[in-house]
């Protein structure tokens, strides 16, 4: 049995060697471990990778186009979710070359799932795709699976038990924004929800979203209304976490995929939607190397720079 962090280890030697195979199964870990080694091997696999909006605090809310979520329906993984799949990574083939999935309780693969996905092994989308596997019984997989497979053993490490919320969260779109600030900051309660700090934030997230139309008066506008409220420590990282997951999402429901974290309202009254495919691929590929570099911007007039350079390239 292997730690996690071993694990983790031998497949960044994989990757160095480029020895890497389209295919692998994790036998072992509880939950927690195998959740946190696949978040933890999605960062290195997309590591390098400048054009992926796939950082890992986006995967774990299962919310990158490039990364792909599979676990069982009432014990059964079904030939219906294999082929969305397979439809998922063809939509967004044009994002990036590189391309994850991951299929927990793998013995749970019937025979006709486990036939389309050995068809999808045998034409992938590309060379430079990546599939996990995580089961606790390899025994309990489809002989079919484990001939293609290689196995590697993972043992369970102890979990602390997560902050309790301090009270119960009505609003959809609170309820989204704590589970993503919830990923970046330990033990967060959901006292912030009532800070004037998160008040302003949400309200500025809202305006930036529902423009009426993009100029440069409008974002200067935006810009001076709140330039003090910008002056928190962590208000670019949480307002650039706050609209990648937006866009992605919006990414996801331009191309009919309703498997969306944000409120499906939002999206018809945002000025994002109107935007070109070459204009939001710019729009993700920006956030995106902010949310990587935050050091990028990290003053409010800075911030001004980006409103104005993303006004810019829109209105080109």
């Amino acid at each position: 049995m292997t730690t996690a962090k071993n694990l983790l280890a031998t497949f960044q030697q994989i990757m160095q060697n480029q020895k890497l195979s389209h295919i692998y199964l994790i036998e072992g870990g509880d939950d927690f471990t195998q959740k946190k080694f696949l978040y933890d091997l999605a960062e290195l696999f997309f590591k390098n990778n400048v054009i992926t909006s796939c950082s890992k605090k986006i995967i774990q809310i299962n919310n990158c186009p490039n990364f792909y979520y599979l676990s069982s329906h009432n014990d059964l993984i079904t030939k219906e979710q294999i082929l969305a799949m397979k439809q998922h990574f063809y939509y967004t083939s044009l994002l990036n070359a590189k391309k994850m999935y991951a299929i927990y309780k793998a013995e749970y693969i019937s025979e006709k799932a486990a036939n389309i996905l050995l068809n999808f092994l045998e034409n992938p989308v590309n060379n430079n795709i990546l599939g996990i596997l995580f089961t606790n019984n390899a025994r309990l997989l489809l002989p079919t699976i484990l001939s293609r497979v290689q196995i590697f053993n993972l043992i369970s490490t102890n979990s602390s038990v997560l902050t309790k919320d301090t009270k119960q969260i009505v609003d959809p779109l609170d309820q989204l924004f704590f589970n993503l600030l919830k990923k970046q900051y330990n033990n967060l309660s959901t006292d912030i929800l009532s800070t004037s700090y998160y008040i302003s934030l949400k309200q500025f997230f809202l305006a930036f979203c529902q423009w009426e139309h993009v100029s440069f008066e409008v974002a200067m506008e935006l810009w001076i209304q709140n330039k003090d409220f910008m002056n928190h420590k962590t208000f670019i990282d949480d307002f650039v976490t706050f609209l990648l997951v937006f866009c992605l999402d919006l990414y996801k429901y331009r191309y009919q995929s309703w498997d969306l974290v944000f409120p499906i309202d939002l999206f018809a009254k945002t000025w994002l939607i109107k935007l070109s495919e070459h204009h939001f691929q710019f729009l993700l590929n920006l956030l995106s190397k902010i949310e990587k570099q935050k050091s990028v911007i990290t003053m409010p007039f800075c911030f001004m720079g980006f409103l104005i350079e993303m006004v810019h390239a829109f209105k080109c």
